[in-house]
């Protein structure tokens, strides 16, 4: 959003909507995030209890209902565990790591696909034209499994020296889990010799044949139970960070006033905003000479809870639009996922957006050097290369590749998964886009276009010696 903000100094119609579309665009996405993923944790209890019950059918009130309890979980943590929450998140890397072990090691069984199987067998069970525009199709099922991977740069304004740590953390996420996530995509594979047989079985009809694989592996329902657990245990706990990083969206964009009631969801009391502000401008202190830091002057209610430090609202908002939702599965399935289609070409929209501007001001030479910035004064609209980058050719080629694989992404996003789709396996993410953006665009002309001034700067410019 910065990249989107520092390419136009001015104010504009073009630029300010161009703003405000991709805030909104990252609001749904995550929204839909939250959503999804307590939606997959709900039908994966309902479907390991019918492995374990094969006489059972799920229904949909069963799995809205555990919907519900995912989501109250979630809420509870956020709002009242705000103290314990890093050492919560230790824990689950911990538990992470160690149950990517517990749970691939019970699948090296002797019944294996040959080499040949896993590596040249390619299908195409949509019915294509071409195996190649099928895998191509395919790849939004590996995308939408590595959303969320960007949850650190929206935790940013709580983190210290952010301006590293936050690099970082998206680097090192992104390889641990690929990595591990590899791993676990590669033993599925070598333990899966029939996948027809797997796909027509009670969890495969349900959505889930990985339980099946599970189940046959290990041999035992107990055995397969606690690592189908593990899973479920996983999916709960990205719910309650997703539901964080959601939450913390919001309360950014309303402060921007890019929202609806933006005064209830992110006003502030006098300088309260100062300790999010903190942490960023205690990692710029050592490249600093005598900074003069000041806040914008604000008068206004503070959604930030006083004791706690925490958006309230925007948790509360994030979480009842989760649970709305949960009513139109009650009515219709179908519906509840034509509004969760819109995960990936939202979110990678936005991202989109930011790496085209980011290489647009990379070839251009706009970023400065810091070394550059000495004795002048950097101005709030003004980039500045981080402590982060990759210089010279290498980030230039890295920027193109990242914009290639994003515009690859969106374009097949919008694909339906079979060439003659039904009403419920129909993908809809270009209508829910479509309106998005056109809410968006209705109220920046009805309303925002009166308030909305792009990303609230709430620091003053300094002076690097």
């Amino acid at each position: 959003m910065s990249l989107v903000c520092a390419s136009e100094q001015t104010h504009n119609t073009l630029w300010d909507h161009a703003k405000l579309v991709s805030g909104w665009l990252v609001i749904c996405g995550w929204q839909a995030v939250v959503a999804t993923c307590a939606y997959l944790c709900a039908n994966l209890i309902l479907t390991l209890v019918a492995l374990n019950n094969p006489g059972y059918v799920p229904t949909q009130w069963q799995g809205t209902l555990l919907y519900w309890a995912i989501m109250v979980v979630a809420i509870i943590v956020n709002l009242y565990s705000s103290t314990i929450l890093p050492k919560l998140e230790f824990f689950i890397l911990a538990l992470h790591i160690l149950g990517f072990f517990a749970f691939l090691i019970p699948l090296l069984c002797p019944q294996k696909a040959t080499t040949t199987e896993v590596w040249t067998t390619f299908r195409n069970d949509g019915g294509w034209p071409s195996t190649t525009l099928s895998v191509f199709i395919g790849l939004i099922a590996s995308v939408f499994a590595n959303n969320g991977t960007d949850c650190a740069v929206h935790m940013a304004e709580e983190t210290k020296g952010a301006d590293y740590v936050v690099p970082w953390c998206i680097v090192s996420t992104s390889a641990l889990n690929g990595l591990l996530g590899l791993g676990t995509l590669l033993s599925m594979l070598y333990v899966t010799p029939n996948i027809d047989a797997v796909l027509e079985s009670p969890s495969g009809k349900l959505g889930y044949p990985f339980m099946q694989v599970v189940l046959d592996s290990v041999g035992s329902y107990a055995g397969a139970t606690v690592m189908i657990c593990i899973v479920i245990s996983m999916f709960t706990f990205a719910c309650i960070a997703f539901l964080a990083t959601a939450s913390r969206i919001v309360f950014a964009f309303g402060r921007d006033k890019g929202l609806p009631f933006w005064q209830t969801m992110a006003t502030v009391r006098p300088y309260t905003v100062f300790f999010f502000a903190w942490p960023i401008v205690r990692g710029l202190l050592p490249v600093v000479n005598k900074p003069k830091l000041h806040l914008r002057p604000l008068t206004l209610r503070h959604q930030v809870h006083p004791k706690t430090t925490l958006p309230n609202y925007a948790i509360y908002i994030i979480s009842a639009v989760a649970c709305l939702f949960g009513v139109i599965n009650l009515g219709s399935s179908t519906a509840f996922n034509i509004i969760l289609s819109i995960t990936v070409s939202t979110l990678y929209s936005s991202y989109t957006i930011t790496e085209m501007l980011l290489l647009w001001r990379r070839i251009r030479g706009d970023i400065r050097e810091p070394s550059e910035m000495k004795g002048s004064t950097w101005q709030a609209n003004e980039l500045v290369w981080g402590p982060f980058h990759i210089p010279g050719v290498w980030g230039v080629a890295l920027n193109a590749f990242a914009v290639c694989y994003g515009t690859i992404v969106i374009i097949f996003c919008y694909f339906p998964s079979t060439v003659s789709p039904d009403p419920a396996t129909m993908n809809w993410a270009c209508l829910i886009m479509a309106v998005v953006s056109f809410f968006a665009v209705a109220y920046y002309l009805m309303y925002a276009n009166k308030v909305y001034q792009g990303p609230v700067v709430e620091i003053s410019p300094y002076q690097i010696s």
